[in-house]
């Protein structure tokens, strides 16, 4: 499962750095980082392997929302950016 939503996610994060968002991809690096930790260290003790596996699948799937969220947001930056101003 994480690597499914990671190879659909993949090209996002690219897209990340390419619209020089990165500053926000280095923070969900690092939160999901944490997360990955503060998760799966319960969930490993408790489950085992079981516990790892989930653990990557729900921190794969906060890291896709994170980097949708954060790419839909800069892409209509850019976007506002790019439209021709008014002068009313």
């Amino acid at each position: 499962l994480k690597f499914i939503l990671w190879s659909t996610i993949a090209v996002g994060g690219a897209a990340l750095l390419g619209v020089g968002a990165i500053r926000q991809g280095a923070w969900i690096a690092v939160v999901t980082t944490v997360l990955t930790v503060a998760i799966g260290l319960p969930l490993c003790a408790r489950y085992g392997i079981h516990g790892a596996a989930w653990t990557q699948a729900l921190v794969g799937l906060l890291s896709a929302m994170l980097i949708l969220l954060v790419l839909r947001t800069e892409m209509i930056r850019l976007a506002q950016r790019a439209a021709p101003q008014s002068n009313a």
